[in-house]
């Protein structure tokens, strides 16, 4: 399967994806664990969440999910070294 950039997704490797709903904005940051049929199952290591325009920020009143099921082309390839 294929990345957002048209990359293989590679296990192990770490992927972001962000999605917005009515001005909420949530970022999630994985390393991709497994790849069904349909979905790129993304172990996460960081969630951030923001409203319209404001920069993504930890929240500590939400449960990071273990885990994010997301369509692969919808992830984008993240540096672990910058997160």
């Amino acid at each position: 399967m294929k990345d957002a950039l048209g990359n293989d997704l590679i296990h192990g490797n770490c992927y972001g994806y962000a999605r917005t709903d009515n001005g909420f904005n949530i970022v999630i940051i994985g390393t991709l664990e497994k790849i069904t049929e349909k979905r790129a199952i993304l172990k996460n290591i960081k969630y951030l969440k923001s409203v319209y325009n404001t920069q993504p920020e930890p929240d500590p009143t939400v449960d990071m999910p273990i885990r994010s099921a997301v369509k692969p082309f919808l992830c984008f390839p993240v540096d672990e070294k910058n997160i």
